[in-house]
Parts: C-alpha cells; structure tokens; sequence
C-alpha cells in the first residue's frame, strides 16, 4: 500500500540521500519527484532498519501493531485526545499498543499505552524503527507556532522511512 501511495504523490521530501536511494531502488518514480533536504538529523543515527529486529533488541513482540512517539510531553501536544481515540481502538485492535518513549509520563492513561523512560538519543532510532506508525500529535498552539522540536521529530521519523500521522498543517 505504501507504493501506491508513494506514486500517487506530488512529490517527497526526504531528510536522508539514503532514503532517497531506497525509495528510488524500490519504487519506479522520476528523481525529480523525491527532494532531499537537510534538516540536522544524523543520518548515521536516523536511517530505516528492519522493523522485526528492532523490535527483538529493544525487547517488544514481534505480533503486535505499534503506534509511536518519541520526545517530551507539553503544552504543543494534545495527549487528551490521543489516549481518547487509543482507548476506543481497543476493542477492534487488541494487539494495538501506543508506545510513548518519553522522560515523563502522563497520568491516566488506557492499558493499550505504554510508556519507556530512560533512552538514550542513540537508541531512540531502534524505538521509531520497531513502530508500524509514529504520531506528532501537534494541537492548535502547536500547530500555530510550528513547534522546532516537532519538526526535529518529524524528521526523525520520516529519516527512518516511518509514516507520520501529524494533524493538517
């Protein structure tokens, strides 16, 4: 499905020359449909990998389906709203998990919400390579100010060739 999507866009951004590569390699498109452009992400650090192996290092089932994030929690992000729609999925993904890989924890939060403290910014890649799906949960404010960190985020995920859902900006 991603291929397909892929070719029905305008175009792409991407954050890494081998991202590019890869896409080029795996989906038939013109190169002037794929745009790299440098965002301060180390490409040494944030790059594809396999999602399986990833997932066996940092020690998460390799059957589950993984929504994730990567960073703090504040005033930019709407967590309310996310453990809303999270908790209503559970019914219909019973092996859905959200993983919130942060330094600090929400309270309230539903069962299918797990979160990781204490990783370093070198491991966070293995994180974002192990989920099907990363989040930028961005609110209005958020939104209304471009957040810099979110769009470190962003950049992050998408230099591991993750797809983001990120409200319309």
């Amino acid at each position: 499905f991603a291929k397909i999507e892929i070719k029905k866009t305008d175009g792409i951004i991407v954050p890494s020359p081998k991202l590019k590569n890869l896409i080029l390699r795996e989906i038939e498109l013109s190169r002037n449909k794929i745009n790299f452009i440098p965002n301060g992400v180390d490409p040494h650090i944030f790059y594809p990998s396999d999602k399986l192996k990833a997932r066996e290092e940092i020690g998460l089932s390799r059957d589950n389906f993984y929504l994730g994030y990567t960073g703090g929690i504040y005033f930019a992000y709407d967590f309310d709203f996310v453990f809303k729609v999270i908790d209503g999925i559970k019914k219909d993904m019973e092996d859905m998990k959200l993983l919130i890989v942060s330094h600090n924890i929400k309270d309230n939060y539903p069962e299918n919400v797990v979160f990781i403290k204490n990783v370093t910014h070198d491991k966070i890649p293995r994180y974002i390579n192990s989920f099907d799906i990363t989040i930028l949960p961005l609110n209005k404010e958020g939104i209304e100010t471009q957040d810099f960190i979110a769009s470190i985020k962003f950049f992050e995920y998408i230099a591991c060739g993750k797809v983001v859902l990120v409200p319309n900006l």
